[in-house]
């Protein structure tokens, strides 16, 4: 089970190549504010966080956490605090699992 899409990493590295160290690695940075400020957030608050979580895991080839995201999204704008609780929990596995894959991936590197 893929964390993330070789093939979406292959393409981005084809297209942006030394540029994709500086986005992984930003990408990597903005995680752990991103999945705090969810932890915290409203449930009201909570959907537009875990959209842009979304869109940022989509565009780097973490398909699980983009997914998981997606669900979260999908529960806040429907209000249903038990789904969102349950959304959240799995939010932070997910994205230790990509960042992990990433970097087996040689996708993210540390900072020089």
């Amino acid at each position: 089970m893929h964390h993330v899409d070789p093939e979406t990493i292959a393409e981005l590295r084809d297209l942006l190549d030394e540029e994709l160290d500086a986005i992984m690695l930003a990408f990597a940075q903005q995680l752990p504010v991103q999945l705090e400020r969810l932890e915290q957030a409203s449930p009201s608050e909570c959907g537009a966080l875990a959209h842009a979580l979304k869109g940022s895991a989509g565009n780097i080839g973490a398909t699980m956490l983009a997914s998981a995201a997606g669900a979260l999204e999908q529960a806040a704008r429907a209000g249903e605090p038990e789904t969102i609780a349950a959304a959240r929990a799995r939010l932070r596995p997910l994205a230790s699992a990509a960042l992990d894959e990433l970097r087996a991936l040689g996708a993210l590197r540390e900072a020089p």
